[in-house]
């Protein structure tokens, strides 16, 4: 079976971006012979199409002139520009494929047009962002509408976002989930650090202006009010937050710190590099989600198999992860005060939050291991192609 792979890849510029989508490429090109075309911006002196071969995979990496925005007219725009000249380097590259898999929702679109032209199945894999942040600003759009006629299967990174997906666009695609999921061996249980409970937000505060939450879509503004309300209970109980992730820290950050009564009790750690996430769970008791919007929050799922409690919200495949009070806490998401009666709740009992950090890596183990993620997509391609 030949499958075309929509979905970004890493490049020069940022070797992380990706970095999923890496690992599922190398395991789903153990089952079939898999080809990737990723799409990054077009700057001056950097050619269109490179290719790159891999040990069972290989990559069209095309950089092609586009603007990322969820405004229907450029959407579309962008839709026609990246479309023909994809065409124009493919052209007659296209007919041997038995499959189009757009990894991701915004890529569907190009991934029905590649599929009507390959005369092939197409499969989207629904991730998140796609069904909370873009689809509802173009689900009008000329390519969109298109790019419903053309789907065989839709399969979410959570079940949430397939029936989302459904109640969206008014179809009734069998709510198909294949998790993720993450390297068990990678990422082991821990033992709990310290005396007192160390909270870890890693999901930042960038502006993440074309999705409805912007700066609050990871949920760092709803967290700052929260802790601002527990400092007095917090300092009683010896805690720490660790607050970090994408542009951070920054003024607002900064501005928020010179408010708190007991500033020594947050500590910024900034941007984090992948290679150091273990060493962040392993100073941690309990990890934050708090956003308003996810598909399945690869941060909870790492967490919980290294043995931590996570508090998350209750959107998308947050409730799929967190068997509330069971393996930890979900709250409503954007109420700042149901989350700090989690925080103080988890600060309470710390033999509590051991108890939950051990179930939630047998949940991991159990629903999570990355090991099934090629096989059960290979499952789906089989089950909608004639091989």
């Amino acid at each position: 079976m030949k499958v075309l792979m929509l979905a970004s890849m890493p490049n020069a510029d940022n070797p992380s971006k990706g970095i999923f989508n890496q690992r599922a490429a190398v395991n789903i090109g153990e089952l079939v012979d898999l080809h990737v075309l990723s799409l990054r911006v077009w700057r001056p002196g950097r050619p269109m199409l490179i290719e790159e071969v891999q040990d069972n995979y290989s990559v069209w990496h095309f950089a092609l002139p586009h603007k990322p925005d969820t405004r229907p007219w450029i959407s579309y725009l962008n839709h026609l520009i990246v479309s023909r000249l994809i065409l124009s380097k493919l052209r007659g590259r296209l007919q041997d494929f038995d499959l189009i898999h757009s990894a991701a929702g915004s890529y569907a679109p190009l991934g029905s047009f590649l599929a009507n032209l390959a005369r092939a199945k197409h499969l989207v894999q629904l991730t998140g962002s796609d069904v909370y942040s873009e689809f509802p600003s173009i689900k009008s759009t000329l390519h969109v509408r298109s790019m419903l006629e053309s789907i065989d299967m839709v399969v979410g990174n959570s079940k949430a976002l397939v029936k989302d997906f459904n109640k969206l666009f008014k179809t009734e695609y069998q709510e198909n989930v294949v998790y993720r999921g993450i390297d068990l061996d990678m990422f082991r249980r821990q033992k709990l650090a310290g005396a007192g409970p160390v909270f870890l937000f890693i999901g930042g505060l960038s502006q993440y202006v074309h999705y409805r939450h912007q700066m609050n879509t990871k949920g760092g503004l709803t967290l700052m009010t929260a802790w601002k309300q527990l400092e007095n209970q917090m300092v009683t109980h010896n805690a720490k937050l660790l607050f970090g992730g994408p542009d951070t820290p920054n003024e607002l950050l900064n501005n928020w710190i010179s408010t708190l009564k007991h500033p020594n009790l947050v500590e910024i750690i900034g941007m984090i590099c992948p290679k150091k996430i273990q060493s962040l769970y392993a100073r941690s008791t309990v990890v934050l989600v708090p956003s308003m919007e996810e598909g399945m929050p690869n941060v909870g799922v790492e967490a919980m198999a290294s043995g931590r409690m996570v508090i998350g919200a209750a959107v998308g495949g947050v409730p799929e992860l967190i068997d509330d009070r069971y393996n930890g806490f979900v709250f409503s998401p954007g109420d700042a005060k149901d989350l700090a009666n989690c925080l103080l709740l988890t600060a309470l009992s710390q033999q509590k939050v051991q108890e939950m950090g051990e179930r939630s890596r047998v949940k991991v183990e159990r629903d999570f291991d990355a090991r099934n993620f090629a096989p059960s997509y290979y499952k789906f391609y089989t089950s909608i192609c004639v091989v």
